[in-house]
């Protein structure tokens, strides 16, 4: 449906069956790489770099939902090229990338995904959607880049919220020293109560 648009299309499957499959139904109409989508640092891989050479793409895809989460956000912190992303993936990631402070699915997905793009869940994909049935229920997601995030290093931010949720039960506080801690926030709240713009305020008085 995508090359009755004539856009070109980059792809990428890890699996060879699945990959000659694809070559013998669309031949040179599409650029075809036979590989993982992700290089061993969870990055974008290079051959997938090197096809895209710099120019703005989206990326639509059915991930592994192995892969979903690494490649969806280093899409949105790292490849500033990236206009936009829509993605079946496994619901509880879904639900984690769609979601706001104070539910148990909050996190640093969570923050990325607010802060740097506006998400939404567009369905739910019962299992009965595929064959052979999966134990798990799917979702499309689709995530915006915001070109007006307002904040200045991305990459550390999201080291930054990483760091601070792997203890999420334990006070800020604890986490980050209380010294570090800016007036305007408590330094007993947990980080699954703060709100993305919290978590700005609380990087850049770090």
């Amino acid at each position: 449906a995508m090359l009755d648009t004539n856009v070109e299309l980059i792809t990428c499957e890890i699996d060879p069956v699945m990959a000659n499959i694809v070559r013998s139904r669309c031949g040179d109409r599409i650029t075809l790489i036979e590989g993982d989508c992700l290089a061993k640092n969870r990055h974008l891989s290079p051959d997938i770099l090197k096809a895209i050479n710099g120019r703005p793409f989206k990326l639509v895809a059915n991930l592994p939902y192995h892969a979903a989460t690494p490649l969806l956000m280093d899409l949105l912190v790292r490849r500033t090229n990236c206009q936009g992303q829509v993605a079946l993936i496994q619901r509880e990631v879904a639900d984690r990338i769609t979601s706001g402070p104070g539910s148990k699915e909050y996190g640093p997905i969570s923050v990325l995904s607010s802060l740097l793009g506006a998400s939404r869940k567009v369905t739910v994909v019962p299992p009965g959607c595929f064959w052979p049935q999966p134990k798990v229920t799917s979702a499309v997601v689709e995530i915006l880049p915001r070109a007006d995030h307002g904040v200045s290093e991305p990459e550390r931010f999201a080291d930054f919220v990483g760091n601070v949720f792997r203890t999420r039960r334990k006070q800020l506080g604890t986490i980050l020293g209380r010294e570090n801690i800016p007036n305007a926030i408590d330094p007993e709240r947990r980080p699954e109560s703060l709100s993305p713009q919290e978590l700005v305020m609380l990087f850049n008085s770090y």
